[in-house]
C-alpha cells in the first residue's frame, strides 16, 4: 500500500468512525451536504457517495467574486450530476446584506449560509447538516479565540455537532483531504482570496500555523488532542458553572438577576460571572470589571452590545438595551385622561367632592385637592435630584433614598414615574403621595389619579 493509498485508507476510517458514532441509523437518515466547490467540501461529498447514506447538495453563490463564484456553482452542480444526487443553489446579494446588516463580509456569508441551509433541511426533512470544516479550520478557530481572549470551551476549537450541524472531517487534516482529492481525482476549485492575508484566519493559515509545525513535528496531532481536552475540560465546566446558574440566576420582569450572594465567593466569582455574562455578550475585559466592582457602591452600569449590567446591592441585572425614542413628558389637563407608558396605565379624571375618599397605602390611587394643583400637570420621568415632601410630612425625602427604603431595584429606576404640580412632585405612582394637594374637609373638587396595569398585556 503507497503512501497515498494509506493516507486516504486512515481518512475513510475516520470518516465512517464518525458517521458510526453521530449517525447510527445510516438507513434511515438524510445528510445535507453544504458544498462550496473547495477541495474540502467536494472531498466529503465523494466520502458520502462511498456511504449507505442518502444526501444532497446545497450551494450557495454569495455572488463576491463575479464570474469565479459562477463556476464554482457549476462545478458543484455538474458534480451533483455526476453522483446522482439532487442539488439545491441559492444567489445571495452578499453586499447589500452587509450595507443592510452592518455586518462584515464573512459574517454576513456565515448568517445567509446557515439560515438558508436550516430552511432547507427543514422543508425537505434533511436530518443532518453537513459542513466541510476540518482539523486545520479548528486549531485556526482556537488560536483565533486565543489571541482575542476567550473561555475554555473558545479553546476547544469548532464543535462535531451542533444541533443538526454536522462536521465529518473534523478530525481529518488539510493534508489529508489534498492528498484524497489528487488520488480519486475529485475536481474542485480554489478560492485565491483564500492565499491573501486580509483576514486574521488567513493570516494564521498562510504564516503562523506553518510556523508552528516547522517547529513541533506531529503539531496537528499535538493540538488534536489538545482541543479534545479543551472539549471535556468546558464541559466540566459547564456542568460547574450551571449548578450556580440554578443558584444565582432569577427570571425577573425585564430581564434576569444575578444574586451576588451566591457567586461562590471571592475564589469563584469572577470565572462564574463570565461563564455566565459571556452568553449575553458581555467580553471577558467588562466581567472583569463588573466583579471588581461587587463589593463597591451599587449603581454601576456595564454594557455589552444588546445587553447592560446594573450593579444592584445585592443583585446583578441584566437587561436588554431598549432602543428607540425616548419618552417624552406628558401635561395632564384638569378634565378626564388616559397615558400609557410601556405596560403600565395612568388614567385621571376630576370628581365632585361627595365624601373623602380614604388614603391608599400601596399609591396606586392617589386623591387630590384639584383647588390646590397648578395645571396642566406634569408626567415625567425621575431624575436625578427629585425629592418630595411624603403625605403627613413636612421634611423633603430625595427619591433615591425612598427606592432605598422601598427596596426597589436600581435597574427599574428608569421606569419610575413622577407627577409635578408646578416644579414640586406631589405623587410618585405606585410608591409615595406628596403632601401637596392633600384633601381637607374644606376641599371641593378631587383630582384622582390612578395607576393599573395595562389592559394589552
Amino acid at each position: 500500500m503507497d503512501m497515498n493509498m494509506d493516507s486516504e485508507y486512515l481518512l475513510m476510517q475516520k470518516f465512517r468512525k464518525f458517521l458510526d458514532s453521530v449517525i447510527p441509523d445510516a438507513q434511515n437518515t438524510q445528510v445535507l451536504l453544504a458544498v462550496s466547490g473547495g477541495v474540502d467540501s467536494m472531498v466529503m461529498a465523494w466520502l458520502f457517495s462511498k456511504s449507505s447514506i442518502k444526501f444532497a447538495i446545497a450551494h450557495c453563490n454569495f455572488q463576491l467574486r463575479g464570474k469565479e463564484s459562477d463556476l464554482d456553482m457549476l462545478l458543484v452542480e455538474e458534480y451533483a450530476q455526476q453522483l446522482s444526487v439532487p442539488f439545491f443553489c441559492k444567489k445571495f446579494d452578499t453586499r447589500r446584506y452587509c450595507k443592510e446588516s452592518k455586518l462584515s463580509v464573512q459574517e454576513a456569508a456565515r448568517n445567509l449560509r446557515y439560515a438558508w441551509l436550516q430552511d432547507l433541511a427543514n422543508e425537505n426533512t434533511y436530518h443532518y447538516i453537513a459542513t466541510a470544516h476540518h482539523l486545520d479550520d479548528s486549531i485556526e478557530t482556537a488560536l483565533i479565540n486565543l489571541i482575542r481572549g476567550t473561555g475554555v470551551r473558545g479553546l476547544s476549537g469548532i464543535p462535531q455537532v451542533n444541533g443538526k450541524i454536522i462536521r465529518p472531517l473534523l478530525s481529518v487534516s488539510r493534508s489529508e483531504i489534498e492528498s484524497c482529492a489528487q488520488s480519486q481525482l475529485v475536481p474542485f476549485r480554489t478560492d485565491e482570496s483564500n492565499l491573501e492575508d486580509a483576514y486574521l484566519r488567513n493570516q494564521l493559515r498562510n504564516h503562523i500555523v506553518p510556523a508552528l509545525k516547522g517547529l513541533r513535528p506531529g503539531f496537528s496531532e499535538t493540538m488534536k488532542d489538545f482541543l479534545e481536552r479543551m472539549q471535556s475540560t468546558a464541559d466540566a465546566l459547564d456542568k460547574f458553572v450551571d449548578g450556580y446558574r440554578v443558584k444565582c440566576l432569577s427570571q425577573e420582569k425585564e430581564g434576569v438577576s444575578i444574586a451576588i450572594s451566591e457567586l461562590g465567593g471571592e475564589q469563584y466569582s469572577g470565572l462564574i460571572l463570565y461563564e455566565i455574562l459571556k452568553d449575553f455578550g458581555f467580553s471577558a475585559e467588562v466581567c472583569r470589571q463588573l466583579n471588581d466592582s461587587i463589593s463597591g457602591q451599587s449603581g454601576k452600569v456595564f454594557y455589552s452590545s444588546a445587553h447592560k449590567a446594573i450593579k444592584d446591592r445585592d443583585k446583578i441585572f441584566i437587561l436588554p438595551i431598549l432602543t428607540g425614542k425616548e419618552e417624552e413628558s406628558h401635561f395632564i389637563g384638569n378634565s378626564s385622561s388616559q397615558v400609557t407608558i410601556g405596560n403600565l396605565l395612568l388614567s385621571f379624571e376630576m370628581l365632585p367632592q361627595t365624601e373623602v375618599p380614604s388614603y391608599d397605602k400601596g399609591n396606586l390611587t392617589a386623591y387630590f385637592d384639584a383647588d390646590r394643583l397648578q395645571f396642566p400637570l406634569i408626567l415625567r420621568k425621575m431624575q436625578p435630584g427629585d425629592s418630595i415632601v411624603p403625605f403627613g410630612m413636612h421634611g423633603r425625602k430625595k427619591l433615591s433614598n425612598l427606592l432605598i427604603d422601598k427596596k426597589i431595584p436600581l435597574h427599574e429606576k428608569e421606569n419610575i414615574r413622577v407627577l409635578l404640580s408646578g416644579n414640586t412632585i406631589v405623587w410618585v405612582p405606585g410608591l409615595q403621595m406628596g403632601d401637596l394637594g392633600k384633601i381637607t374637609t374644606g376641599t371641593k373638587r378631587i383630582f384622582k389619579a390612578c395607576l393599573q396595569p395595562d389592559i394589552r398585556e
